[in-house]
């Protein structure tokens, strides 16, 4: 089903009725799932649905199988972060999702209308994950605590003010992603533990 917007309108799921909640510019073609099955999402679970859908839709890995989404954190129209692996060992996990000299990535992005879409390798063991999520921060040091579910993350000092990203989001994203507390911290603060 293809719908043609004549304004910007927003949305929300109000007495089971899907009305949209991100903006849409006039005369753009929206690409509508409906599944008349299924219960309707009352949260930002929906921004995570339609990424989700725009992701299937490009990347003929993930439809296949061959490549699986693992983890998903988005701010709708700002950034999102996505975790990925291969279910087949021929299949790069992060360069299927990209396409291209980024092709497939870039139609996501226009797609959904976010400014930034970082892809991120998943891994079963937190402190590659965490990093990775956070890439290209520089860590120099990190310290888990298992028991709180929390990492201490210690960057070169210069760069601690810029490590949280814009309005802190690439830190908030990172944890929710990977499902961990992170805290940042200057270098210098690790040494003088030592």
């Amino acid at each position: 089903m293809v719908l043609r917007f004549v304004r910007v309108l927003k949305a929300h799921v109000e007495n089971g009725r899907v009305l949209l909640d991100e903006p849409i510019a006039d005369g753009t073609e929206v690409r509508v799932v409906v599944d008349a099955a299924a219960a309707p999402t009352f949260d930002a679970d929906l921004a995570d649905v339609a990424a989700r859908v725009v992701l299937r839709a490009e990347v003929p890995e993930l439809r296949e199988g061959s490549v699986e989404v693992v983890a998903l954190a988005r701010r709708a129209g700002q950034r999102t972060k996505i975790a990925v692996r291969s279910c087949s060992e021929d299949v790069d996990p992060v360069g299927a999702v990209l396409g291209e000299d980024g092709g497939r990535i870039m139609r996501v992005v226009k797609r959904l209308g976010d400014a930034e879409i970082d892809i991120v390798p998943w891994s079963d063991e937190p402190a590659r994950f965490v990093c990775d999520a956070l890439a290209p921060l520089v860590i120099e040091r990190l310290v888990i605590d298992e028991d709180n579910h929390r990492m201490e993350l210690f960057v070169p000092d210069e760069h601690v003010d810029s490590a949280p990203g814009e309005d802190g989001l690439r830190l908030q994203l990172a944890a929710e992603l990977t499902g961990w507390k992170i805290d940042v911290y200057r270098l210098s603060r690790y040494r003088l533990r030592q």
